[in-house]
């Protein structure tokens, strides 16, 4: 248990301080982002957004001499421990000052002795907190890990089934023309609705099963484009990145908000 506590207010001190910092951010890019939509840039306002994840891997107590919120804590922490924790402890013994001060190691009768020491053996609200948070992140790596085993032995059944001539040398002549050398694998599913891109390492294309049905060369070019721009664009690593942190931080449900912002905007 004492482990626990250790490691847990190692994560504290960390975590807490970037739940409210990287709250404090999000608001602020939310605003900002609401403000300038209807005029920005769409790459301006994903770079916007992605500061929220690069905030996400920098220490919470990094900040910059011009920084308002870095000199305003301390004197906020010391009001605080002023109002709270000294009239807490004074109401604790209200007659200490009527007591007569003992020798040392001699106690009153009828007065039992306060310690400010943590009892041996009990876990603080902060260790629970830390593995309820331990519990949730390997939950998500679960489900995570369990969906894209379903999807890798779907794409293992799917990969065999053949695409036509026409649309093969248009993926390769849209390749070459976004300066891609490596072509993505194509699959088929029935409940596709719309053609989409997945994987990293190797990125593989989703297409409907009925696509060709009714897809002439040149629509098919603009969704090649789009896709494969998906891809050398690094959209796909940058979704990764972002799941994962997600994962990490999943106590603060603004991170939904987020990730589907930048998806939006993406």
């Amino acid at each position: 248990m004492e482990t626990i506590n250790h490691l847990a207010q190692i994560w504290w001190n960390w975590m807490g301080d970037m739940l409210w910092q990287v709250s404090l951010f999000i608001l602020i890019i939310s605003l900002i982002d609401l403000i300038t939509k209807s005029w920005l840039w769409p790459q301006v306002r994903h770079a916007l957004w992605l500061l929220v994840f690069i905030k996400l891997i920098i220490p919470p107590t990094w900040s910059l001499n011009t920084s308002i919120i870095s000199h305003l804590r301390p004197h906020v922490e010391e009001r605080i421990t002023e109002r709270l924790i000294k009239p807490a402890s004074v109401s604790a013994r209200p007659d200490a000052a009527q007591t007569p001060s003992l020798p040392a190691g001699t106690q009153s009768a009828g007065t039992p002795a306060l310690s400010s020491e943590q009892p041996q053996g009990r876990i603080t609200l902060t260790g629970a907190l830390f593995l309820i948070w331990l519990i949730g992140v390997a939950l998500f790596f679960a489900l995570l890990s369990l969906q894209m085993i379903r999807l890798r032995r779907w794409h293992d059944q799917q990969k065999k089934r053949e695409i036509p001539t026409w649309f093969y040398d248009l993926l390769l002549e849209t390749c070459h023309k976004i300066g891609r050398r490596r072509l993505p694998a194509i699959v088929f599913h029935d409940k596709a609705k719309t053609p989409a891109v997945y994987g990293i390492f190797r990125p593989v294309m989703l297409l409907p099963a009925n696509y060709f049905d009714h897809l002439s060369p040149q629509e098919a070019q603009h969704v090649l484009l789009h896709e494969l721009a998906h891809i050398k664009r690094g959209d796909l690593w940058l979704h990764g990145a972002a799941l994962l942190l997600q994962i990490i931080y999943w106590i603060n449900p603004l991170m939904i908000w987020v990730r589907q912002q930048v998806k939006h905007v993406r």
